[in-house]
């Protein structure tokens, strides 16, 4: 009776044995398998970083339908005119003052075909871009279809760009998530959609319109003089 209790109880500590070697092995196993499924939602390896991610599949940057029947000349200038009765965004008001101090910095610098973005100081809003810099291809993006063929040169076009969002962040008029600026380049009308997460702006994009949809947080600002 004792010969089979001790039997057992060294049956007993040879298996644990064996469980305890085996058990990280078989847990290893069972992450290996899952990598491949974590790697293909990964951005950096299958070629699509988060800027493209967000702009080939969010509907509010690339806009999708929402400019087929856009405002009028009219209707957009009656908007704009009925917010500068509102006193939201008047002449005095800190965003559209040109020479101004101001927290918010950014660097715009052209390489080939695409535009690079960084912030040199930190702004209310804005505190940084995506990965430290932001790279948008123009003629994938703002420029897609040679929507803006008749806004003249591209170069001066990405600098008003940014330079409104710039405007809209001192004027302390960002909020998290969509952001939309509907202004006038020139005499033409211009709408900036742009996505700010975390203090980061993630991307952005331009119209040659003023969208009827009201998405996201909506800026009527006046035109850079």
């Amino acid at each position: 009776m004792k010969n089979n209790l001790f039997k057992g109880f060294i049956f007993m500590l040879s298996f644990m044995l064996v469980f305890s070697v085996i058990s990280p092995a078989l847990a290893n196993a069972s992450e290996l398998q899952e990598l491949p499924i974590n790697d293909s939602l990964n951005h950096e390896e299958t070629g699509f970083d988060e800027l493209d991610f967000d702009e080939l599949t969010n509907n509010f940057l690339l806009g999708i339908g929402d400019f087929e029947n856009p405002l009028s000349d009219e209707e957009s200038l009656t908007i704009f005119n009925n917010k500068i009765l509102e006193n939201q965004y008047s002449n005095d008001h800190p965003s559209v003052e040109q020479f101004n101090l101001f927290r918010l910095a950014f660097s715009v610098v052209r390489s080939g075909v695409n535009y690079v973005v960084k912030v040199t100081s930190k702004g209310n809003k804005i505190k940084d871009v995506r990965n430290g810099k932001l790279e948008v291809d123009v003629n994938k993006h703002i420029n897609a279809k040679n929507r803006f063929k008749d806004y003249g040169d591209m170069d001066k076009l990405i600098k008003y760009i940014v330079e409104d969002i710039r405007r809209v962040d001192e004027g302390k008029l960002i909020k998290d998530g969509h952001n939309s600026i509907k202004t006038f380049y020139g005499d033409k009308k211009l709408e900036i959609r742009f996505y700010v997460k975390d203090g980061k702006l993630q991307s952005f994009n331009a119209f040659p319109d003023h969208s009827k949809k009201e998405a996201g947080n909506v800026i009527w600002l006046v035109p850079q003089s």
